[in-house]
């Protein structure tokens, strides 16, 4: 009898119960309204309670909106072979075109319903507070998903709480991941880094071989406030190039006040300073002028030396730019001076975009003469066609950065150049707000900088993806 008492008390309770249904129910049927409504209810249980039906759910989300990707996938693959292989009469033709223009609008719109979903639930996570650190942490300790642990971590890094940072720092050095990895290095730096000991192990990440980790370790030493992360950033600056260099002597600036006029001077400044900073009687100096950049493209400084440069080719890129030239001239002069102007070394791809996907290389390849080169030569091969798969490129970009089972690439990109005339008429992706949301997702646990450049008329969704990557957004 102890025994049945015992199971009966932790069953939920029968409104909490039928209250997870629903939300199950409204995540797999794409209904936000009756998924809202059901963790309105959760929300009324006890915090620990309520926490652990949301995290479950928050879950049960992430699996409905991968499943969404792959048939977003599937239905515009369909979709892309039927002007190659429909045969038959035009009724024939429009029938499929009806059905794969069906399930492609289902689709999306159950994306954005998974994606509204989502983030009211993490809204109400986050209104637990500490009592969601407890299924948060477990899942960033037991996930068998890199994504899962990833996301828990982020998760973990907004709740402010003793414990978070703990949490974070235990998961260190367990974590396999390098993008889940980097997401537990990122969190730290949302909570204020740590100390101590946590300082140690965040610093050991500095040079790390994926970019995504290196970075996210110096922006936590930057946030921590910890006076002995000076000198391994140092260390780590001196080994460094790109948006590496950036992100270490930003951390070193928010650590000691001081401003260099280039980067390259902190190993310097170190010899110099070291003995007054240990012994707590350093003073910064006036702040010096910064040295100009020297690399831009379309008029934005190019800082990076993992670029992805991702190009509209559709029809309207024959307009006119000027006396004698068309848009497709002008990018072509631009993108050459780019890879002139860029260090020998540096990693970099070529991404144009119509109705197809055409990538310079399979993977970013390094700068030397040979590849300005062959790339000189297809750029000039490359010709405006029809339409414009804006997200296509954006995705063929994107899966340069890491692999798909959350191990950072080598040479991997970190910054993305977009540049379109228009708004996207093809793909899977051509709603604005769609294609932003899932760009946001996508990009999520990458990290990945994207700048943009609207030729001609200005293209809304540009913006929106320049600034939910601290990027750069401009006008030609």
């Amino acid at each position: 009898m102890g025994l049945l008492l015992l199971l009966l008390a932790l069953q939920d309770p029968p409104e909490l119960a039928k209250a997870r249904e629903r939300l199950n129910h409204g995540i797999a049927k794409g209904d936000y309204g009756t998924a809202r409504d059901a963790v309105d209810t959760i929300l009324e249980a006890p915090r620990p309670t309520a926490a652990k039906a949301l995290a479950a759910a928050l879950a049960r989300v992430r699996e409905r909106e991968q499943s969404l990707d792959r048939s977003l996938a599937e239905v515009h693959a369909r979709e892309s072979k039927l002007d190659a292989e429909v045969t038959g009469g035009d009724s024939a033709r429009a029938g499929l075109w009806k059905d794969a223009k069906e399930r492609k609008e289902q689709c999306q719109h159950q994306l954005l319903a998974a994606d509204a979903t989502r983030a009211y639930v993490v809204q109400s996570l986050l209104r637990l507070g500490a009592a969601a650190l407890e299924p948060l942490g477990e899942e960033l300790e037991k996930g068998t998903s890199w994504l899962a642990r990833a996301e828990s971590a982020e998760l973990v890094g907004r709740i402010d709480d003793a414990e978070a940072p703990r949490l974070l720092v235990g998961r260190l050095p367990k974590e396999k991941s390098d993008l889940a990895l980097a997401a537990v290095l990122s969190a730290l730096a949302a909570c204020r880094g740590a100390k101590g000991a946590g300082t140690l192990a965040i610093a050991d990440r500095l040079e790390h071989r994926t970019w995504q980790v290196g970075r996210a370790a110096a922006r936590a030493l930057g946030a921590g406030g910890d006076p002995t992360s000076v000198e391994p950033l140092v260390a780590a600056i001196a080994k460094s190039e790109g948006l590496m260099r950036i992100e270490c002597d930003a951390a070193l600036r928010k650590l000691t006040g001081t401003e260099l006029p280039d980067a390259r001077g902190w190993p310097d400044w170190w010899r110099a300073n070291r003995e007054a900073w240990v012994a707590g009687t350093y003073q910064p100096p006036p702040p010096k002028k910064a040295l100009p950049g020297t690399t831009r493209f379309y008029g934005l400084d190019v800082k990076s030396t993992r670029v992805a440069v991702v190009l509209d080719a559709s029809a309207s890129m024959r307009d006119p730019a000027g006396p004698g030239q068309t848009r497709i001239d002008v990018l072509r002069a631009e993108l050459k001076g780019l890879l002139a102007a860029m260090p020998d070394g540096a990693r970099v791809n070529v991404i144009f975009f119509n109705e197809r996907i055409s990538a310079f290389a399979p993977a970013p390849r390094a700068l030397d003469d040979k590849c300005r080169k062959e790339a000189g030569k297809f750029i000039d091969g490359i010709f405006p066609r029809w339409r414009t798969d804006l997200f296509g490129g954006l995705e063929r970009a994107l899966s340069m950065a890491a692999g798909e089972d959350g191990q950072g690439l080598a040479d991997g990109i970190d910054t993305i150049y977009l540049l379109t005339d228009g708004e996207p008429t093809y793909g899977a992706a051509t709603a604005t707000d769609l294609l932003v949301r899932l760009a946001r997702r996508r990009n999520r646990t990458l990290g990945v900088q994207i700048h943009t450049i609207s030729v001609g008329p200005e293209v809304a969704l540009l913006q929106a993806l320049a600034k939910d990557t601290g990027g750069e957004s401009v006008r030609k």
